[in-house]
């Protein structure tokens, strides 16, 4: 297991899932314990959770991230950014939410993911999340 991910595993809390109704049947918590800081974390935590979707080698998960900022525009990094100023709980929403909806977008490798798998779900469960709270 890879060093990045035995942090992740290590940092995040079992907690129930309240990701706007949505199930979640991996095994791995959606939930980080403490706040998505950077747009480098977030990164890592969508990479983490769409790995749990394929067969992923710890390298294809430390590589995911910047392999995935790559291919970001500066209008997705805006919002990415955006999403680091949100309250711990709307993040986990969201995050549940996105782990719902991530498996199947990108077909069985991780290095696969693209732009669209992370932003397309990301903001449907972002706007989502956003209405059912008001």
């Amino acid at each position: 297991m890879s060093v990045l991910k035995s942090i992740l595993v290590a940092g995040m809390m079992m907690t129930g899932l309240c990701g706007c109704g949505a199930d979640n049947d991996n095994s791995t918590p959606v939930q980080p314990e403490v706040k998505i800081k950077t747009v480098d974390e977030l990164l890592a935590r969508v990479c983490e959770l769409a790995a749990d979707c394929v067969s992923a080698t710890p390298d294809e998960i430390v590589a995911c991230p910047a392999d995935l900022r790559q291919e970001l525009d500066e209008s997705d990094l805006s919002e990415l950014q955006r999403f680091t100023t949100l309250a711990k709980s709307e993040q986990d929403r969201i995050l549940a939410c996105f782990d719902a909806g991530i498996c199947g977008r990108f077909g069985g490798s991780l290095g696969a993911i693209s732009d669209a798998d992370l932003m397309e779900p990301l903001l449907a469960c972002w706007q989502s999340c956003s209405r059912s709270e008001k």
